[in-house]
């Protein structure tokens, strides 16, 4: 049971999930202490060589929480805090796998996210989820000088640490300053870096291109999303109620603010399952 796993997408963002919610807390430490287990991950995730992910997730029962909790693992193997695309697919699997009911509370590092799952489609593999979530905190305006680049962007924190700019660019402009702005002295854990901009035609869609902390570039990043409209609601640019849609190179969110809570919405879809050649521990 320990090497099995399933791997799942949303919007593009693919994740090997490990069911390990009715594991006691010492199998999992003891399986995912140490640098092995983080060489273990970088290699799963390896395009080719392995399965091939943007990263690990693992599903733990929280007997002090009452709930399921998700542990993220980079691509790079680090340990992440919110990954929305990730916790989409899980809630997906704990409705569909685990038979757990269709509105599921999980718990997401310091956050408790209620997910409604909802079949929308003839293939039971794809679900349409709808989360609801506390607000982000927007904190000031950060002017930073890249290789002779300004950057004006907002710090903002939805249980992860984003820096939003409002530009329009290319994915070569993204490839080059991405990982500069990640590593930025100025963030010492590292943070996701966004840019953003509305649409030229209509005024309800805004694009979206990110370089994720611990991945790089990524087709969709659902916690830039969710940090990103409440920035734009925070600055008058959404009002509450209002639905916007999000662009990102894997798909559209749906997003909104209600009474004064983050709502975001997208698919999630099953694309396999399988076995490990070996545990993690062994490698």
């Amino acid at each position: 049971m320990m090497r099995d796993f399933i791997k799942y997408h949303s919007l593009g963002n693919d994740f090997i999930i490990i069911d390990w919610l009715k594991k006691p807390e010492s199998f999992l430490q003891s399986m995912i202490h140490g640098p092995a287990w983080q060489s273990w991950v970088r290699e799963i995730c390896t395009q080719h060589t392995g399965v091939g992910a943007d990263g690990v997730l693992i599903i733990r029962g929280n007997i002090e929480a009452g709930m399921p909790e998700v542990l993220v693992y980079n691509a790079d193997g680090s340990l992440g805090q919110t990954c929305l695309n990730g916790l989409r697919c899980v809630a997906q699997y704990l409705v569909v796998r685990r038979g757990l009911p269709a509105k599921i509370t999980i718990k997401m590092g310091e956050r408790n996210i209620v997910c409604d799952v909802i079949k929308t489609h003839e293939s039971s593999a794809v679900h349409q989820v709808t989360m609801a979530m506390p607000p982000a905190q927007v904190h000031d305006q950060l002017p930073l000088v890249v290789e002779a680049e300004g950057f004006d962007g907002y710090v903002v924190s939805i249980g992860n640490p984003h820096y939003i700019n409002f530009r329009s660019i290319e994915l070569p402009f993204l490839q080059k300053f991405g990982p500069l702005l990640e590593s930025h002295p100025a963030f010492p854990l590292r943070t996701n870096v966004e840019f953003v901009w509305q649409d030229c035609h209509r005024d309800n869609l805004f694009h979206l291109l990110v370089y994720e902390r611990g991945c790089g570039i990524t087709n969709a990043c659902s916690s830039g999303a969710a940090a990103t409209l409440w920035l734009l609601y925070e600055r008058g640019i959404v009002t509450a109620g209002a639905k916007i849609e999000i662009a990102m190179l894997g798909g559209f969110v749906t997003g909104w603010v209600q009474e004064g809570s983050l709502y975001l919405q997208a698919s999630a879809v099953e694309v396999f399952s399988g076995s490990f050649a070996q545990d993690p521990q062994l490698h």
